[in-house]
């Protein structure tokens, strides 16, 4: 699993821990970690960037979650956001074993704008907008990879 220190990423690991399933996490060096802390996960150091830690993480896995993302607003942060949430999407797919399910964990603003009487699904036409945003054009790219 990747994006094991997040929010999302570590409610899942806590679940699935609850389950007794075995969760390999893949962490990047120097985080403090408190987020696993008394967890019993088997965790990677590494990062997105790292093919070797990457392989080594998913390697012998049946099912890989990909949670991790940049999110930040604004365009500050816009080259760092797509190394992370489309650069990164696309090293997991890489490096996904070939017998493994991926579940791709994206964000509501991989898809258009719509309204509630007309839901936007994976079809829907970005609004000219959206491209102004890169957390929303990374993980629209990112659901592409």
């Amino acid at each position: 699993m990747t994006g094991a220190t997040g929010l999302l990423g570590n409610n899942l690991v806590r679940t699935l821990v609850g389950r007794d399933v075995h969760v390999r996490v893949l962490a990047r060096g120097g985080e403090t970690r408190h987020e696993l802390a008394g967890l019993d996960v088997e965790v990677f150091d590494g990062d997105l960037g790292n093919p070797v830690t990457l392989h080594a993480c998913l390697a012998g896995s049946d099912v890989v979650v990909h949670a991790a993302a940049m999110v930040k607003f604004g365009r500050a942060h816009a080259h760092a956001m797509h190394a992370v949430n489309v650069e990164g999407t696309r090293a997991v797919c890489d490096a996904l074993p070939s017998s493994a399910r991926l579940v791709h964990v994206s964000s509501v603003d991989a898809l258009g704008i719509q309204t509630l009487d007309h839901p936007a699904d994976e079809d829907t036409p970005p609004h000219p907008f959206e491209e102004l945003a890169p957390y929303v054009t990374t993980k629209r790219a990112a659901d592409g990879s």
